[in-house]
């Protein structure tokens, strides 16, 4: 699968489930991103986030998730779900959609890991279709730009 572009109606679509991610789990944000480290949506919920580089977070959570998929197939699993980090007042939450993309949640004391990871299980379909139905989209067919053309200013 490869999406190079999301017409807006699926941009919106992505942006209306992790909006409902970050309102029904307190997140404090929450992205959904290739592993070659594109982020496709984000959005976040509180003003510490603004505290992190959500990029930043991404590129270490890819790393971190990729790591851990090549742990499971040392042990005979195909992959693993998905990764969860847990400190004293913040935790990530690392879920595979598809061989390509992932969600990354950041949260924080309010949010149980249970109520994640059930939240995620069940919106991850709904992602996944939408990133189904783009793949192998440009930003031509995915309605981005119209034609243009450059002239040459004419000296007066």
């Amino acid at each position: 699968m490869t999406t190079q572009a999301l017409t807006t109606e699926q941009n919106e679509t992505i942006d209306g489930l992790i909006q409902s991610i970050l309102d029904e789990c307190n997140a404090s944000a929450v992205a959904v991103c290739g592993l070659d480290g594109n982020i496709l949506a984000e959005k976040s919920g509180v003003a510490s986030v603004a505290d992190f580089s959500l990029a930043n977070i991404v590129a270490l959570a890819i790393g971190s998730f990729s790591t851990t998929k090549e742990l499971a197939h040392l042990i005979g699993e195909s992959s693993f779900k998905s990764v969860f980090q847990k400190g004293k007042k913040t935790g990530i939450l690392i879920y595979e959609l598809n061989d390509e993309f992932i969600i990354i949640m950041l949260f924080g004391e309010k949010t149980t890991e249970g109520l994640a990871r059930l939240y995620l299980k069940s919106i991850a379909p709904k992602i996944e279709a939408v990133l189904d139905d783009a793949e192998g989209q440009t930003a031509g067919t995915a309605g981005a730009g119209a034609a243009f053309e450059i002239k040459k200013k004419e000296n007066a």
